[in-house]
């Protein structure tokens, strides 16, 4: 199929969806029915993330996790998740396991200062 088929065959589909949601309007009542012509496609997700599809975890993040376990355990503590990811300090951190050191960072947040997890 090419571009000219595909686009012929995405405008009749269009057509006919329009078609159908005019004729469901009508019959609830609606009688602002908008024309095709009068129609803006939109691409999916365009202007806001998918569900189910996580945002970009930034240096930022993984600093202001790291901080909050050096405020809420200890200096010790942060440093050692560090370098349990592979790197001597957060600069250093590949940003591939960006997400699995923020995790690690919240179980370690987590857990009470006995070592076992609120309830």
């Amino acid at each position: 199929m090419d571009i000219a088929e595909l686009k012929s065959s995405m405008d009749s589909h269009t057509a006919a969806m329009v078609g159908l949601t005019s004729a469901l309007l009508k019959q609830s009542g609606n009688s602002a029915v908008p024309a095709a012509a009068d129609l803006t496609v939109v691409a999916p997700g365009a202007g806001k993330r998918q569900p189910g599809r996580p945002r970009r975890v930034t240096l930022n993040d993984v600093k202001a996790v790291a901080e909050r376990v050096r405020d809420e355990r200890d200096r010790d503590t942060a440093v050692a998740l560090i370098k349990e990811h592979g790197a001597n300090t957060l600069a250093e951190l590949e940003e591939s396991k960006y997400a699995a050191f923020i995790a690690a960072c919240e179980v370690v947040l987590n857990e009470t200062q006995g070592g076992e997890a609120d309830l």
